[in-house]
């Protein structure tokens, strides 16, 4: 894997099945206009490429790239939403590759 920005560059990552299953309950509970649905919970590059366990190559120079923290307050408060933990789904499926016929 190749990388343009650095290692510790972050994000918050969602799992699409936590998305897929809060949009059906905003749009017939919802109180509010706007929901963030997010992890609520920054995840480095270098733990996601831990989780797959693969190589890396991270370019000369490349820039530390963060994004600013999600609250999700709003669906915790209304739906009692707790998100999945990413890195472990993650490092499951990459697993289960590693160790299924071809």
């Amino acid at each position: 894997m190749r990388l343009r920005t650095a290692l510790d560059s972050s994000k918050d990552y969602v799992l699409l099945e936590d998305v897929l299953d809060m949009l059906p309950k905003i749009l017939v509970e919802g109180r509010q206009n706007i929901y963030n649905i997010a992890a609520g919970q920054d995840i480095t590059h270098r733990e996601i490429v831990t989780a797959l366990g693969c190589g890396v190559d991270v370019v000369p120079n490349a820039p530390r790239v963060t994004f600013p923290s999600i609250s999700i307050a709003r669906l915790k408060q209304e739906f009692n939403y707790m998100p999945s933990a990413v890195l472990p789904v993650i490092a499951a499926a990459t697993l289960s590759r590693q160790t299924s016929p071809i």
